[in-house]
């Protein structure tokens, strides 16, 4: 079993300016801004926590997003500066899980969100069992964003698809389809209408896709959600996909 470094107790804080290019056509944040956010400040706060790319690397390992999900308490507008506080909740052996908070100008918590993760393989591309790299569980008292677990997000009858192949712009630097731009490939297949607001978001991350790999974007609306699902062309199902759009809707 590979040993990590301990981490420190504590929250990670930075400051964003969110650009128009942020916002969809009506004015509303898009999860793929939301998801980047996310992962830029995980990173940092990894990298100070001596867990960063580079460190794990060295011991052949690689953070890999397992289920991100957000809720939407307050609206964002273009041009505006955000702070995204973020933590580690714990302890894990397998499964890390990461929490979000995003504040506005004006110091409310303007969206909440959670992640798990894993370590993998970068050339065997299997899932590592890690010891907890939190010293004596210090981070299991902190701050939990959603009291329960993630929600099973369930098979449905499409009304609409999407075919797409992900190309250069979308893979990162573990060769694979970066775990934020999934959200617009749901957004592309579902359209999301003027009175569709995204107050929340959950996505299941189940097998990796990769560049020039055909993928259809499966979707269907059932009250005030939308449900997709992206499956290859042998029908194997690589990500599961829920929006939020109804008032009161929580992930």
């Amino acid at each position: 079993m590979n040993e990590l470094p301990a981490t420190l107790q504590g929250s990670f804080e930075r400051r964003y300016e969110l650009r128009p290019s942020d916002f969809d056509r009506y004015d509303r944040i898009l999860p793929t801004s939301v998801l980047e956010l996310f992962q830029d400040a995980a990173g940092k706060h990894a990298a100070l926590l001596g867990l960063g790319r580079g460190d794990l690397l060295t011991r052949e390992l690689v953070w890999i997003a397992v289920r991100i999900r957000y809720q939407v308490k307050k609206d964002v507008t273009p041009e505006s500066a955000v702070t995204v506080r973020t933590w580690p909740v714990g302890p894990g052996r397998v499964i890390f899980q990461r929490d979000y908070a995003v504040l506005d100008e004006t110091g409310d918590e303007a969206i909440l969100g959670s992640s798990e993760w894993v370590l993998m393989h970068p050339v065997l591309r299997k899932i590592m069992p890690v010891r907890d790299p939190c010293p004596d569980g210090a981070s299991a008292a902190a701050r939990r964003c959603f009291p329960g677990p993630f929600r099973h997000i369930p098979v449905f009858e499409p009304d609409g698809s999407l075919t797409l192949t992900p190309g250069y712009s979308q893979i990162d630097v573990n060769g694979h389809v970066n775990n934020a731009k999934y959200a617009n490939f749901v957004l592309d297949a579902a359209s999301p209408r003027p009175d569709e607001p995204i107050r929340g978001f959950m996505i299941e991350y189940h097998r990796e896709v990769l560049a020039g790999e055909p993928l259809t974007v499966s979707v269907a609306r059932q009250g005030g959600e939308i449900l997709a699902a992206g499956t290859s062309e042998t029908g194997e199902k690589r990500f599961s996909c829920l929006l939020l759009t109804g008032p009161g809707a929580e992930v």
